[in-house]
């Protein structure tokens, strides 16, 4: 759910949903003749038989593919395959942050050379000294503060009174 936070904020902000896109919302929306129909729906699609039979085989390989892979497991350590395992897994984690700081060297060639460039230098120059000495995560969560919408459902309920209020008033 939480990956999906930034679409869903992006969505909400540009008012593409006419439904709410929070948690707090959806006391609300469950009521919506729509999501009812959709849940309906949902419900009728998952009792066909097809599917039912589908899921169960699905669990039923899964379960064979992790008993398969704890007797590998168990075969490997015996034959003293694990030391070889323990080998090539930290040279592969070796090249991999390799590969990550070159590719962060790449990146910030890239940026310098764009800086230069006439009609975009200016933009990347103000992004690039904003985001500067972050971490990607600091900087990632940084950019989604600034599109995050902050409603409860302390907000959502407060909507609900008002709404309920105006209609008496209006009667």
């Amino acid at each position: 759910m939480q990956l999906l936070h930034p679409l869903a904020t992006f969505v909400a902000k540009s008012t593409l949903l006419a439904l709410p896109a929070y948690p707090a919302a959806w006391p609300q929306a469950k009521k919506h003749p729509f999501i009812q129909a959709i849940a309906r729906g949902y419900r009728d699609f998952e009792s066909l038989n097809v599917v039912q039979k589908t899921g169960y085989r699905y669990r039923q390989t899964e379960c064979a593919t992790q008993k398969i892979v704890d007797v590998i497991g168990r075969v490997a350590s015996i034959v003293g395959l694990r030391y070889l395992w323990n080998t090539l897994l930290g040279w592969l984690n070796g090249t991999v942050a390799w590969i990550g700081k070159a590719s962060r060297d790449a990146m910030r060639n890239n940026v310098e050379e764009l800086s230069r460039v006439q009609l975009i230098g200016s933009i990347v120059r103000n992004y690039a000294a904003r985001y500067s000495g972050d971490k990607p995560s600091e900087r990632e969560l940084r950019v989604f503060e600034r599109w995050s919408i902050r409603f409860s459902a302390v907000y959502y309920e407060a909507k609900e009174r008002e709404k309920e209020t105006k209609g008496h008033t209006s009667a």
